[in-house]
């Protein structure tokens, strides 16, 4: 969490209800560092030094999971594709590509980019060489390709098109 206030406000205590979930280190007037300890739910009231009715609480949940983060993209292999695209709500992304593959390596970084600028999407990709059997069997024959779900459920195919832009590749999600 970042905190930002003037000049005039400068200076933040934190404290935790509970400290058992987490380890609130100051570092400095204006940085704190919070580790977790264990999985769990903490409160943490952030309270501005200069003004102590100016806080807030915030709850975070811990956990030992491995959590989807938005904005990056999630790698995807036969083993998974359930849990990752199948039953992933909204939007997911999958794209089919390979490091050989020319027009792969131009979609890449208009395709991590897309990922950064929508964050509201998750965006995947299979390694065609690691996983050649499951890229036959969802019927891809050409790299690259992109398939949209929505819902666990596939909406369009396409791919990489000569000059494309990353709002070509968020226009063709959203339409």
């Amino acid at each position: 969490v970042k905190v930002t206030t003037s000049k005039k406000y400068d200076g933040f205590g934190v404290s935790a209800a509970s400290d058992k979930n987490i380890k609130i280190e100051n570092l400095d007037e204006n940085n704190i560092k919070i580790t977790a300890i264990k999985s769990g739910t903490v409160k943490v009231k952030i309270v501005l030094s200069a003004n102590k009715k100016v806080a807030r609480t915030l709850k975070i949940k811990i956990s030992d999971k491995e959590e989807f983060v938005y904005g990056e993209i999630v790698k995807v292999t036969g083993k998974n594709f359930e849990k990752e695209v199948l039953q992933a709500k909204g939007k997911v992304i999958v794209d089919y590509s390979a490091k050989w593959c020319g027009y792969c390596q131009m979609l890449e970084p208009i395709y991590e980019e897309a990922a950064k600028i929508r964050q509201l999407y998750k965006f995947t990709r299979v390694d065609a060489d690691e996983e050649a059997d499951f890229v036959l069997e969802q019927g891809v024959f050409g790299l690259p390709t992109l398939q949209l779900y929505e819902n666990g459920k596939l909406t369009k195919v396409g791919g990489y098109k000569k000059n494309m832009t990353v709002w070509d590749l968020i226009d063709w999600i959203e339409r």
